[in-house]
């Protein structure tokens, strides 16, 4: 703290009516200063100077409050992937009421400190959700601190860990396999039922939607069920072959993005006639 007073005084200061530390010089300019050592709560300061005339009055309270407790940590942290690699993570509000703000840090290794994080949040967060773009796509751990009006931080949350993920799952193959008459090499099939297997490059969170467009006709849906493989689904489908077909699919993967409409080309061609046995 510091103040002012006659030049060459000294000033005695008072906690609650005890003097605290040894007597201060004031300066020529008449200003002084010093470090005190304040005890929990109120505290209460007042100011003597005195000369060889002997003491001033006491000068005005300044009352200080000294508040050393943290408040609690959050809880019910929980983080879940969403579309375009954003994060949404919610938590339970506080019933501390000296708690006015929140700190989101994120990492992407578990970490135990601040310091070991990057704060995910570029304003004090007010409500109980916050949603993050982290800049990379990755797997991200998160943990959430508390703050008071003195600004006091609470101890971390316990952590959760979530993949973000901005890109579109991919079709990397149609396989269609035929029960009945077929040419491999031409890719020309008789009627029949027909294996479907589609598979992408990530798992995803729904059955995606297949339909088979064959040229000049309408698209036939496909109802697909997932295999025993996270990335592959597929049917079986009873018709005529078309002519020649194009797979349009739409997909969600487990992290939430969502693909628009993809078209291909398929192995599918023009029918095939059953060859006549002999």
């Amino acid at each position: 703290m510091s103040g002012s007073a006659a030049p060459s005084s000294r000033v005695l200061l008072a906690i609650d009516g005890t003097q605290t530390g040894a007597p201060l010089s004031v300066d020529s300019s008449g200003r002084f200063s010093t470090h005190i050592t304040l005890h929990e709560g109120e505290n209460r300061l007042t100011a003597t100077a005195e000369n060889r005339a002997g003491p001033s009055t006491p000068s005005g309270v300044l009352t200080l409050h000294l508040d050393t407790s943290r408040p609690d940590a959050p809880s019910g942290l929980t983080a879940q992937a969403r579309e375009e690699g954003q994060i949404q993570l919610s938590w339970n509000s506080s019933t501390d009421p000296r708690v006015e703000s929140y700190d989101l840090y994120r990492a992407t290794a578990p970490f135990n400190t601040p310091e070991q994080a990057t704060r995910a949040n570029s304003r004090p967060i007010t409500e109980g959700r916050y949603t993050d773009l982290p800049t990379e796509d990755g797997h991200y751990y998160y943990r959430l601190l508390a703050r008071n009006e003195l600004q006091t931080a609470s101890e971390l949350s316990v952590a959760v860990d979530v993949p973000a993920d901005s890109g579109h799952p991919q079709a990397l193959s149609i396989d269609y396999t035929p029960s009945g008459a077929y040419d491999p090499i031409s890719g020309r099939m008789a009627s029949g039922t027909v294996a479907i297997a589609l598979e992408v490059n990530e798992p995803l969170l729904t059955t995606p939607f297949l339909s088979i467009a064959p040229n000049g006709g309408l698209p036939i849906a496909i109802d697909l069920t997932a295999s025993t493989r996270p990335t592959t689904v597929g049917a079986s489908r009873s018709a005529p072959p078309p002519p020649r077909v194009t797979p349009m699919r739409s997909s969600r993967p487990v992290t939430g993005s969502a693909t628009g409409v993809t078209r291909s080309s398929a192995a599918l061609s023009s029918p095939l006639t059953p060859p006549v046995p002999k």
